[in-house]
């Protein structure tokens, strides 16, 4: 729709030989709307009038280089504005001012193909190309121009003064290289890539086999590993009180008359593997919470009957309860034994 409407615009401008007081009406108008700051026309429309609007001056043609120089002045001149975003900068200065040089690039590789080329006039509108740049100079020396724009449009100036001087604004050189390579080099670095590409794939296989190796070595045995957490737990407990079992000779005395438990007497073989495994236990319980539970119930015991009075059968009774928790019946029974040891000695353990 744009396209269309520009198209018979430019072909009513093109009639009237693009009068400048007409011209300057339309285009007073552009500038208030896809040629603005206005925000209320989006960034995406103006983007499309950029794109189309030197595909239409060339199509309606019968203009001079001086109109066309005016008629892109309003682009030049909101390429000054701060506010406008970087989307909207980039497409007026690819879609209008490089699609010039663009265009200029052509023609003189067009020139270069065909040997009579040069005769003929360029097709289409032409432009002024030393208007054009100093146009976009004086917009890039403004105070208020952004630095990252300002390298922009500066490198814009310098290819248009290319133009100006009969050059291709986007001419390049390839470099010549230093070194001049034969087929037998080519060769070798083929060979040389083939080893060092067989060198890493035998440098991956071994690393494997070495992680597969460590894994293996510190592996633990399945049967000590449960399926869910709280076989886990109960595991840990039993490896923990099988521990200290191996160095501990427990003696237990029952005197059936009275129908009381005396205290069980603990033998450690040597008063570091004591402390050890008291670290251990203290550790364990208070992660998994018993140590709250323990500490109360056997201090409160101690407390009302007094330590040679302690029903240690009652407090396994208490205990059952709150060792629901545990699944299995090896780990109730280890925990009983933890609190018996306690209670025998006194509560002499910090909890």
């Amino acid at each position: 729709m744009m396209r269309r409407v520009l198209r018979a615009l430019f072909k009513h401008l093109s009639s009237l030989k693009w009068k400048k007081s007409i011209r300057d009406a339309y285009w007073n108008a552009f500038s208030n709307t896809t040629i603005s700051v206005d925000r209320t026309f989006p960034d995406g429309l103006k983007f499309h009038f950029a794109s189309l609007i030197l595909d239409e001056l060339d199509n309606a043609g019968g203009i001079n280089k001086k109109q066309l120089t005016a008629c892109l002045k309003p682009f030049a001149d909101l390429l000054a504005v701060r506010s406008i975003s970087d989307y909207l900068f980039d497409s007026i200065t690819e879609e209008v001012f490089a699609t010039i040089l663009h265009q200029k690039s052509e023609e003189m590789a067009s020139r270069m193909e065909t040997a009579d080329a040069g005769d003929e006039s360029p097709p289409g509108i032409e432009f002024d190309y030393v208007a054009i740049g100093q146009m976009l100079f004086n917009i890039g020396k403004k105070p208020e121009t952004i630095s990252k724009r300002r390298k922009k449009l500066y490198d814009l100036v310098k290819r248009f003064d290319v133009a100006a001087k009969g050059g291709d604004p986007y001419y390049f050189e390839s470099p010549t290289p230093e070194i001049v390579l034969t087929s037998r080099d080519y060769e070798e670095a083929e060979k040389k890539l083939k080893i060092m590409d067989e060198e890493v794939k035998i440098e991956r296989k071994r690393m494997k086999l070495e992680r597969k190796s460590t894994k293996s070595s510190v592996a633990t045995d399945p049967e000590d590993v449960e399926k869910d957490d709280v076989d886990s737990n109960n595991a840990l407990i039993g490896t923990v009180v099988k521990s200290k079992k191996s160095f501990i000779k427990e003696k237990k005395k029952t005197d059936k008359s009275s129908g009381k438990v005396k205290r069980t007497k603990l033998e450690f073989s040597s008063s570091g593997e004591k402390e050890r495994a008291k670290e251990v236990l203290l550790a364990r319980l208070r992660k998994d919470g018993w140590v709250t539970e323990v500490k109360a119930m056997a201090r409160r015991m101690i407390k009302e009957r007094g330590i040679d009075n302690v029903n240690l059968e009652m407090l396994y009774e208490e205990l059952k309860q709150p060792a629901r928790r545990l699944v299995s019946e090896e780990a109730k029974k280890e925990l009983y034994l933890i609190v018996r040891d306690w209670v025998a000695q006194r509560c002499d353990v910090e909890l």
